[in-house]
């Protein structure tokens, strides 16, 4: 692999979809782009699978349109239920937009299109390259870098363990934090986390079907807790089951998965595929489908969050590592996209076109001011009179399970007969 630049106009942390979008964008732009991930590949599962209709515009705007379509399953209609009752719907065909569905689409996959672009531009990901300290200067940041190396240790039984084989500084106009929930981009620049209520842990299930197909997203409601349903293309679905938050129980939040099998739990494949199954005729009465297989299953907390700045000085935040919200309505990753094609923009202004500092503010601005709106902050969700018995009920927990944000969160909650006001 090239050996990391020593000096470059925007260093991205993160290799993500989020940074590896930001790092095409910058690429794009003009201008010398470096990634680093400290992981050692790219995902082989993960827990977003959901592309917004503007998702999918902004994609096919960087020239990806066929390669995103091709890999995922047209959803037109998301579906609410209480056990077997539909309570509502969004008709996502009435969104007026380019692309009127939801694209259901693993993000693995999205990570491995964005990878091969960021090929086509030369550039490579330096994975197994952690940050470790940042020093800002008045036009620049100076980055410090390690490049690590596995080493086998243990005996009778090997594992193995990171350690630094070297470490490099590098000089970058701008920084992009987008590492994820733990960044460490955030924890350098002493930034605080806003906490926005408690955690959502769930257990998210994906397997290959035996029974008829359902084509819809459907949002089950009860007994206090959200599950969601993501059909595929094939034969395979995914459950995201929300599991209960007993005392102070927080599940930390997971690295991507990086191997290619998960590990399931020991108990026999027919035992686990009986409880899961089970479990699922419970919560939605209406599942028809047999499991034929497990394909792989995690638990993961989702804590509702926002940073305090999404920024200062040379060093920008983008994605889980300025947010976070319940996986639902898939809205921190898809969001994170547009602050990625957005960030790069601003960057790109400044150090090519004379741009000054303000546009930076002003994406800190509208980050947070988006940021609270979506997570219940400033804003209430009220009911019109056309709205049902269930919406006027469900009005407080809505914001989180619908796929979209701006423009469209408002057409979205509008089919509901709800509607954003000041708080």
């Amino acid at each position: 692999m090239a050996t990391l630049s020593k000096k470059v106009d925007a260093l991205v942390v993160g290799a993500g979809p989020v940074g590896l979008f930001a790092a095409l964008k910058l690429a794009r732009a003009g201008l010398e782009v470096e990634i680093i991930d400290r992981a050692w590949r790219s995902s082989a599962q993960s827990y977003a699978c959901g592309l917004h209709s503007e998702t999918v515009d902004l994609l096919a705007s960087a020239g990806l349109e066929e390669a995103v379509l091709e890999s995922g399953l047209r959803v037109e209609t998301v579906g609410f239920y209480e056990g077997p009752e539909r309570r509502g719907e969004l008709r996502l065909t009435d969104s007026g937009t380019r692309y009127p569905f939801l694209l259901v689409v693993p993000q693995d996959r999205v990570e491995e299109l964005l990878e091969e672009a960021l090929r086509r531009e030369g550039i490579r990901v330096h994975w197994g390259h952690r940050l470790d300290r940042l020093r800002t200067g008045t036009d620049s940041v100076t980055a410090t870098v390690e490049k690590l190396a596995l080493t086998s240790v243990g005996y009778p039984y090997a594992r193995s363990e990171e350690m630094v084989q070297s470490s490099r500084e590098v000089q970058a106009g701008f920084v992009v934090g987008a590492d994820g929930a733990h960044s460490h981009v955030r924890e350098i620049l002493g930034i605080p986390v806003e906490r926005v209520g408690g955690p959502w842990n769930y257990e998210v299930v994906e397997f290959d079907g035996t029974g008829p197909s359902v084509r819809e997203v459907r949002i089950c409601l009860g007994s206090g807790m959200t599950d969601v349903f993501w059909p595929q293309q094939g034969s395979t679905c995914r459950w995201s089951l929300e599991l209960p938050v007993t005392g102070d129980t927080v599940l930390e939040y997971p690295e991507k998965e990086r191997r290619s099998i998960v590990v399931l739990d020991d108990e026999p494949d027919a035992q686990a595929r009986d409880v899961l199954l089970a479990q699922l005729r419970s919560r939605a009465p209406w599942f028809e489908s047999g499991i034929r297989e497990i394909d792989w299953r995690a638990t993961v907390s989702f804590q509702p969050q926002m940073a305090g700045v999404f920024g200062r000085d040379r060093c920008w935040l983008a994605g889980d590592a300025g947010h976070q919200t319940s996986p639902v309505g898939m809205q921190s990753m898809n969001v994170g996209l547009r602050e990625a094609a957005d960030l790069a923009e601003r960057m790109a202004s400044i150090l090519r076109q004379g741009g000054n500092d303000k546009l930076l503010e002003a994406y800190d601005a509208s980050r947070r001011n988006e940021w609270r709106t979506l997570l219940g902050g400033g804003t209430v969700v009220s009911a019109n009179p056309n709205a049902s018995a269930w919406a006027k009920d469900q009005r407080k927990r809505v914001l989180p399970w619908i796929p979209g944000s701006g423009a469209a969160l408002e057409a979205y909650l509008g089919q509901l007969g709800l509607v954003l006001a000041p708080a």
